[in-house]
């Protein structure tokens, strides 16, 4: 069944305040320009006026339509009787207004189909591809983790290593590291007897030295 439609609603009876309402309007924006030649035509009627005061209380059930602007409810398209019966205004005059809005020479209002409100995408296809990004997400964070892990392994194998390096005159650090860790390693009765070979060692070299 077709119904009728606000011809140009969002464009000419919306603005960016009442389009931040998910529910009907408790107001409609009516231009208030006068010397447009449809304007003219209608007034022109010999029930202008009378055609111009329906014209605002359609307006005002199409603003409080679940799809603003289409002159339908949740039941179906309304009727002339309806609006009628809505504002409490005469049949006959609403009757009148519809015919001659949705005419050649005005095309305030059209007559089709309701507008199907336009749903979401598929709910299945919606949690696929969200279930497959945070896959990709997952890998890619598993990824990261593995390079991180690397890059610290290299960085401790590099300080581990450092001490292997030789020194400006071939003195090997690690070498140097290893001979104080197996001097740490000796006694203390050890060293001393280390230290008094020395000495009796320098001793015997400076008595040859003499003779």
């Amino acid at each position: 069944m077709k119904c009728y439609r606000v011809a140009n609603w969002d464009e000419n009876f919306e603005n960016h305040e009442t389009r931040k309402r998910a529910r009907g309007m408790p107001y409609v924006l009516v231009p208030t320009k006068h010397d447009g030649l449809t304007f003219s035509r209608l007034m022109s009627e010999p029930d202008g006026t009378a055609l111009f005061g329906a014209w605002v209380l359609i307006l005002q059930v199409a603003a409080k339509c679940p799809q603003r602007g289409v002159l339908a409810t949740e039941d179906g398209p309304l009727t002339a009787q309806d609006i009628a019966v809505k504002t409490r205004s005469d049949p006959a005059v609403i009757i009148r207004a519809l015919d001659v809005l949705s005419s050649p020479a005005i095309k305030w209002i059209c007559r089709d189909l309701p507008q199907a409100r336009q749903k979401p995408a598929g709910n299945g296809k919606n949690r696929q591809a969200g279930g497959k990004n945070r896959q990709r997400r997952g890998c890619n964070e598993t990824e990261r983790n593995r390079n991180r892990t690397e890059r610290n392994g290299t960085k401790r194998n590099r300080t581990g290593s450092g001490n292997q390096f030789s020194g400006p005159f071939g003195f090997g650090f690690g070498q140097a590291s290893q001979q104080g860790q197996a001097d740490a390693g000796l006694s203390q009765c050890d060293r001393a007897s280390v230290r008094d070979n020395g000495k009796r060692a320098r001793a015997t070299d400076r008595r040859q030295s003499a003779i």
